[in-house]
């Protein structure tokens, strides 16, 4: 029985196929598109060989589908089209580095930015090289988690830029396989540390679709010391009329940012 996939076999003459193949006796093969009445059109690959027929030279062919294939590799390179946009575009740092060896294989745009390093500085060199990490006991944190929970969330973290300025991150990670070999993605978002979390920069978010002046962005991202105690004095009323009944966690929260406006 033929293979389901096999669309057809015909003979033709080999007057339809370029003279210099049809001399070669070798068989030819190629990828087609059919016209047909459906509304999809059918790419098959198409094999053929020069054979003696009872009224002389001529072609066999055989056409197997391969419509499934080519739109299956289509989709694939669709993906890794739009996953390097989204990286190359992204606002925060992205890194891929290999697993074993801790070599940087892969940098984004706004970690070149950030760090000041070309991608070319980075390829090939590890982080320790490089002496990103201001602490090393966060980046022994990030791999101790990596090595319990299989991947980290959120981890704030101190990074060295080129220049010797340090910035301060959250950083998330996980492992990935990619062509038989395992590697480390990190994903980490500039902050600012403030008395109450940490806070995005303004060059970490993305605006571009928004009409928003820069200095207006800079006042939605201030932390004023004097409008936060106001507001936490206004609390303590709030909460004062619940006396002993007011969880814990509240009022150590309460008390832990205070602490952090120096009050």
């Amino acid at each position: 029985m033929a293979p389901s996939n096999i669309i057809t076999s015909t003979v033709s003459p080999t007057a339809t196929l370029p003279w210099a193949w049809c001399s070669t006796m070798r068989p030819l093969a190629c990828t087609i598109e059919l016209s047909t009445p459906e509304p999809w059109l059918p790419v098959v690959r198409a094999t053929s060989v020069r054979v003696e027929a009872e009224g002389g030279p001529a072609t066999l062919s055989m056409y197997l589908d391969d419509t499934e294939r080519k739109a299956a590799e289509d989709a694939v390179r669709r993906s890794e089209a739009l996953l390097s946009h989204l990286v190359a575009t992204s606002p925060d740092v992205i890194t891929l580095t290999e697993l074993q060896s801790g070599r940087y294989a892969m940098v984004n745009d706004t970690f070149c930015r950030l760090s000041g390093y070309r991608a070319e500085e980075v390829i090939g060199r590890t982080s320790l090289e490089l002496d990103v990490w201001s602490h090393l006991e966060e980046r022994e944190q990030l791999v101790r988690e990596l090595r319990e929970r299989g991947s980290a969330q959120n981890l704030p973290a101190a990074f060295n830029t080129k220049d010797g300025r340090r910035i301060s991150l959250l950083v998330s990670a996980a492992r990935f396989a990619m062509d038989g070999r395992d590697y480390l993605v990190i994903n980490a978002r500039d902050v600012t540390e403030t008395p109450i979390g940490f806070l995005p920069t303004p060059a970490a978010l993305d605006t571009a679709a928004l009409d928003l002046r820069p200095d207006r962005l800079q006042e939605a991202l201030r932390v004023d010391a004097g409008e936060w105690l106001n507001a936490l004095s206004d609390l303590d009323d709030f909460y004062g009329q619940f006396g002993d009944r007011l969880p814990q966690a509240i009022a150590q929260q309460l008390t832990e940012t205070r602490r952090g406006f120096g009050a």
